[in-house]
């Protein structure tokens, strides 16, 4: 008897111990902006929830999501008619399939969406392998604003964590 209460003494006493710190973030009314916080510096940066478009994902030089701000108006789908930048059009586009992000996790960004089973296939593009370990893009898609607009977007290459894409008003302009 004499060890479970000295067990639970124990207990009580090792749980004391712990120190916790309680914080309090403030996104403002219907969650207005993106709060970023560290757990070893406290809050880092807030911005405007609508201020951004497109988030890729830098952690690692292997790190290939790239997710779109879907819950502000954004709207993305992979362009159906082939590849051919030049003769990029909307016609149909409401027709189209939504891609959105993934709930489960950061990595499963709406542009990675659409991946098989193949593991070299990242969704918006293929990984190359050795020895230039460097992913490909192999698709055009049409993001819809806010504001009414569209864009053409093609993610041209990631290499080793740098990011190349090209962006443009649907008529090749801007």
């Amino acid at each position: 008897m004499k060890a479970i209460y000295w067990m639970l003494g124990l207990a009580l006493f090792a749980s004391a111990g712990v120190a916790q710190t309680e914080t309090t973030l403030d996104q403002g009314t219907g969650y207005a902006n993106d709060v970023y916080f560290s757990l070893a510096n406290g809050v880092v940066a807030s911005v405007e929830s609508g201020n951004w478009d497109l988030a890729f994902d830098v952690t690692s030089p292997f790190s290939n999501a790239i997710r779109v701000n879907d819950g502000n108006g954004r709207e993305l789908a992979v362009y159906p008619n082939g590849l051919d930048w030049e003769t990029v059009d909307t016609t149909g586009f409401s027709e189209w399939n939504r891609l959105y992000n993934g709930l489960d996790s950061w990595m499963n960004g709406a542009f990675n969406v659409g991946t098989t089973s193949d593991p070299s296939d990242f969704g918006w593009g293929e990984y190359t392998g050795p020895p230039l370990h460097q992913v490909v893009g192999d698709s055009i898609y049409i993001i819809a604003l806010p504001d009414g607009s569209a864009r053409k977007l093609r993610i041209d290459l990631l290499n080793m964590g740098e990011w190349t894409f090209t962006h443009a008003a649907i008529d090749g302009s801007d």
